[in-house]
């Protein structure tokens, strides 16, 4: 189970208090008084059980964040120029590390949409860690994974499997840019992310899109030709970052 799937327990605890409080009105009045008290005292008994985000000493609420800085500008180099119109990637098994173990922040794929002005700043994954020293943090770009049903259609092509897709303008020429490779990084959350009482963490990773289709002489990629495939790839494996942990 993921670190983030616990608020549907604290919903499901509230939810049956309240059905319990409209069954005691109707059964009090039709003489069914003493059946619905047992009744009472099994739910209770079975929610004692889930979790209570009130009484819990040391609980924090966790928020993952990726910034495509940059994405919305256009880049020009030595008369050249490219702008991005849209981005998609499969975010993959991506977690935490701590307490010797690992954390998942998400349990299965998920495609993220970013278009040129919007807002950079992606929610990869929020919710609530318990008794927990986070101490490292592994982000993950997949290929679409082949089993899963009614995918983005952009990201299979017969027997090809993309892990990100970017579409836009070089040189006003429309291109389409198609990745096959998995990225990954991982970064050191120092001093440890510690689970604390009513804490709340943002962790913000970044990546630079402009210096994806950069060549190492300063001139642009065109994207629109194969030979610069290998060298994009690499920019892109390179380019993520963690930015910040900010407490509130």
């Amino acid at each position: 189970m993921g670190i983030f799937n616990e608020r549907w327990l604290y919903s499901l605890k509230h939810l049956l208090f309240n059905c319990i409080l409209r069954k005691f009105m109707k059964f009090t009045v039709s003489g069914y008084f003493f059946p619905f008290i047992l009744s009472v005292a099994i739910l209770a008994t079975f929610t004692s059980c889930l979790p209570d985000n009130n009484g819990d000493s040391s609980r924090s609420e966790v928020r993952v964040v990726l910034d495509f800085e940059n994405a919305n500008n256009v880049m020009t180099a030595g008369g050249d120029s490219l702008v991005i119109g849209i981005l998609k990637f499969i975010h993959g098994n991506s977690f935490f590390s701590g307490n010797g173990d690992t954390l998942l922040l998400k349990e299965s794929p998920e495609i993220l949409i970013h278009q040129n002005g919007q807002n950079s700043a992606k929610i990869l994954a929020a919710g609530i860690v318990r008794d927990v020293s986070l101490n490292e943090i592994t982000f993950n770009i997949e290929q679409a994974p082949p089993t899963v049903q009614n995918i983005d259609s952009d990201f299979i092509r017969g027997d090809t499997l993309y892990s990100m897709v970017i579409e836009g303008f070089y040189q006003d020429s429309a291109f389409t840019f198609k990745s096959t490779r998995d990225f990954s990084a991982t970064f050191e959350l120092a001093p440890p992310l510690e689970a604390e009482s009513n804490s709340f963490f943002e962790i913000i990773l970044v990546t630079d899109v402009s210096s994806w289709f950069i060549n190492e002489d300063g001139s642009l990629i065109d994207p629109r030709d194969s030979t610069g495939v290998a060298a994009i790839n690499d920019n892109i494996e390179g380019s993520f970052r963690l930015e910040n942990v900010e407490r509130f």
